[in-house]
């Protein structure tokens, strides 16, 4: 008897790789970068209160109207987005102008120890903040990942130049 061979086509291959292809497209890569984007998103949005807070602790009168400032804006701003925790603190930073390392103050300055001539004023603001991701607390085979299925953690520090530098002294 005589078999005739018959030459196949390669297209149905294509039909059978597919489910793996499309868990791998979906499950592997675009839900992992819809939820580092959205955690971006919540870092940039975190990054806004800290800057916004800043700039107007370096706007006010005193340091202590600084420090209440800063805390109550940072408050407001956070209280706008959900999965985004955080608190702040501010100091004073000195920085010499011809040379020499800054330093640090984190209460009002002394009297008669503001030099404008010499030293450069700013508020520094320093935020350390918690991300929470798109997807609830819990492991993905396993394993606890920043961003992805645990929180993600941050520090920010901002500087803003004083523009009142005798209120430092209050």
């Amino acid at each position: 008897m005589y078999m005739r061979k018959s030459k196949r086509n390669c297209f149905g291959d294509t039909i059978a790789e597919l489910p793996a292809v499309m868990f791998l497209l979906f499950i592997g890569l675009l839900i992992p970068m819809m939820c580092y984007a959205s955690c971006v998103y919540r870092m940039v949005f975190f990054y806004f209160a800290v800057r916004d807070s800043c700039n107007k602790a370096a706007k006010a009168s005193t340091f202590t109207v600084a420090g209440t400032t800063a805390t109550t804006v940072f408050a407001a701003d956070m209280a706008g987005w959900k999965d985004i925790s955080g608190t702040e603190s501010i100091k004073i930073l000195i920085k010499p102008i011809p040379s020499g390392s800054p330093t640090f103050s984190a209460s009002a300055l002394t009297p008669g120890t503001v030099n404008v001539t010499n030293n450069m004023y700013f508020i520094r603001e320093t935020a350390v903040g918690s991300i929470h991701p798109v997807f609830g607390p819990g492991s993905w085979l396993g394993l606890s990942i920043p961003g992805f299925t645990g929180p993600l953690l941050l520090n920010i520090v901002v500087d803003a130049y004083v523009e009142n530098p005798s209120g430092l002294t209050n």
